[in-house]
């Protein structure tokens, strides 16, 4: 683990800020989140309070990383930690998250240096011994960025070079272009591999849309998460009223809702302010947005037929859905592993695939049923069942499938506790 960087941030890169962010400050937050903390920035006069100034965002802190300023001149004659290697970076690059915490995990003892697009070198590994030539180079030329000249003076040894393939996932800001690609990518990164086909090719396409319009503005994942509360509400006011137009304006502002729940998370990865308070507020609002819709849906369809026997079939599908998760909490707890729904819903589904006979036909169609706890998928299930002005099928239909899907939840949970006590593996859900 390499726990000094040095940067060269003289050269001034082609956007001021990347997705709400200023390139140092994100090049300085992505290398500490991989275990570097202790960060020399090499500035120019002009920018040097800005760059000092780093050391106070609370990211930075929240890391535990320390950020050093100085002038080409001013350069440290010793590392400001005892290390064997450091990262020399250029202070306009872009990382993907992913890839620097794979390139930060290398043990190769070579001097490594890493290209970015169209540039030969851009992030280099150097020994602590090149800490002094560095020194010595900067105050006599200045810091004139990652130059040719500069690269040969450290490493003079082509043979002791081990070069890293580095793809799309380092980019030079040094041109329009390379700003919108660095853009595009970040963007992409901030998907979840665990999206659904619904989430993957509708809601996060548009959601990282809203994403970047608002990521410049000073909201916080918080507000995104309160926003979005806001338009649960809304489209559970609509969905409880009666008439076409209004359950389609619920169907359509639940459609919305679950399209900007990816909001808050992706505000939050790319700006580095994820936390597990936040992540627990964002879950609270999705069971809000959920009980809402379940407690408003029924109401609507009463008000259309002034049946009472719909007010009860909203009650045993919002009771049916409470049973669930007091099943899947007490089967979390039991285990004493961590679960969510979607993974113990990719859980079943590979038992469905490895199963024979009726147990694994009957895990392939709990499965499949499960999309009913899936925002995305539920969402715009409703959305189109309500445009087709189907309000009140929707409802019984919710109200069969959350039945099966709360005792199927049991007859797995009893199966895989049964097998936990009879000493086979327990694989992590």
């Amino acid at each position: 683990m390499i726990s000094v960087a040095v940067i060269l941030d003289s050269l001034e890169p082609a956007a001021d800020r990347l997705l709400g962010l200023s390139p140092l400050l994100r090049l300085i937050l992505t290398t500490a989140a991989t275990g570097t903390k202790e960060f020399v920035v090499v500035t120019s006069a002009a920018r040097f309070d800005t760059v000092a100034a780093l050391k106070k965002d609370f990211r930075v802190k929240r890391l535990a990383a320390r950020v050093h300023a100085c002038l080409p001149g001013d350069f440290p004659r010793t590392p400001p930690t005892q290390t064997s290697r450091f990262w020399l970076l250029d202070g306009r690059m872009v990382v993907l998250p992913q890839q620097w915490h794979r390139l930060s995990q290398s043990e190769s003892n070579k001097k490594m240096v890493v290209p970015a697009q169209s540039v030969p070198y851009a992030i280099v590994g150097l020994a602590i011994s090149a800490w002094s030539e560095l020194g010595a180079y900067l105050q006599k030329n200045g810091d004139q960025g990652m130059n040719p000249d500069l690269i040969s003076h450290l490493c003079p040894r082509p043979e002791s070079i081990e070069t890293k393939a580095a793809g799309d996932s380092f980019v030079l800001l040094d041109s329009e272009e390379k700003t919108g690609l660095a853009r595009r990518l970040l963007l992409a990164s901030a998907r979840k591999s665990t999206d659904g086909f619904i989430a993957r090719h509708l809601n996060r396409p548009m959601s990282l849309a809203v994403t970047r319009l608002l990521i410049n503005l000073p909201l916080r994942p918080v507000h995104l998460s309160l926003i979005n509360l806001a338009v649960a509400i809304l489209a559970a006011w609509f969905v409880g009223r009666a008439g076409y137009v209004n359950a389609f304006l619920g169907g359509l502002f639940f459609q919305l809702n679950s399209v900007l729940d990816g909001c808050d998370g992706e505000n939050a990865r790319l700006t580095f302010q994820g936390s597990d308070a936040g992540a627990r507020f964002d879950e609270i609002c999705d069971i809000l947005s959920f009980v809402l819709f379940f407690i408003n849906l029924p109401i609507g369809v009463y008000a259309d037929s002034g049946d009472p026997l719909h007010l009860w079939a909203g009650l045993g599908a919002l009771v049916s859905v409470g049973v669930f998760y007091v099943i899947l909490a007490r089967f979390v707890h039991r285990i004493g592993m961590q679960g969510s729904v979607v993974q113990i819903v990719m859980d079943i589904r590979q038992r469905g695939r490895r199963g024979t006979g009726l147990p694994g036909l009957i895990d392939r169609m709990a499965a499949w049923i499960a999309f009913i706890y899936r925002h995305d998928v539920f969402a715009f299930i409703f959305f189109v069942g309500l445009a087709l002005g189907l309000r009140s099928q929707l409802l019984w239909t919710l109200l069969v499938l959350t039945m099966i899907e709360s005792l199927y939840l049991q007859y797995y949970a009893r199966r895989r506790l049964r097998e936990a006590r009879s000493g086979q593996e327990l694989s992590a859900v």
